[in-house]
């Protein structure tokens, strides 16, 4: 118990880290690379950890009830600079792992799959995006990153050819969409997909 409750808050000690990283970007360059620079380092990291090193599941449940705890509260008394006035993105993002990691422990590469649509395909489209067209704007080049990222890791964490196509080219659509969140469409699609 006392090595589940250090190694949290280690990874929370780092998740802040991430956060103040964030929180730089956002005010030096911009609030949207800010959020994916955090997406990136904040999830696609703690994900890898949660994958490739976690034994108990007490661990990701301390540390996604902290991250969301810390976010809603910075939100309402002095957001990060990363957290878009508009945009609830960092609550769902953070919601989306406080919900499958715990709910596929078991079956660890669910939740890793679902959940690397946020972490790594979404946010490295979000920064391509961002830097062909200085504005947060929905375009092709950024779908096909999404597309390729994704299936990649698919590939990599042993979805067939077909299942990572699949994977990969619906939750692109997914992603391109704006009427629902990505970071509760994304790794909810990917799910489906996957069970």
């Amino acid at each position: 118990m006392i090595v589940q409750l250090l190694t949290a808050l280690l990874i929370i000690f780092y998740l802040t880290i991430v956060s103040r990283i964030g929180d730089y970007i956002a005010k030096k360059y911009d609030a949207y690379v800010g959020r994916k620079v955090t997406h990136l380092l904040g999830g696609g990291v703690g994900l890898l950890i949660m994958y490739l090193f976690l034994k108990s599941v007490l661990v990701p449940i301390i540390v996604t009830a902290t991250s969301l705890a810390v976010l809603i509260y910075r939100r309402i008394k002095s957001p990060f600079a990363f957290q878009l006035d508009d945009d609830y993105g960092e609550i769902y993002f953070t919601l989306m792992f406080s919900l499958l990691i715990p709910a596929f422990w078991q079956e660890k590469i669910i939740a890793f799959l679902s959940l690397s649509t946020i972490a790594y395909s979404d946010a490295l489209a979000g920064l391509v995006r961002r830097k062909l067209y200085d504005s947060r704007v929905k375009a092709w080049e950024g779908s096909i990153v999404f597309f390729f990222v994704q299936l990649l890791i698919c590939l990599a964490f042993g979805c067939g050819v077909l299942l990572s196509l699949t994977i990969a080219f619906i939750c692109t659509l997914v992603e391109y969409q704006e009427l629902l969140n990505d970071n509760i469409a994304l790794p909810l699609t990917a799910l489906l997909l996957l069970c």
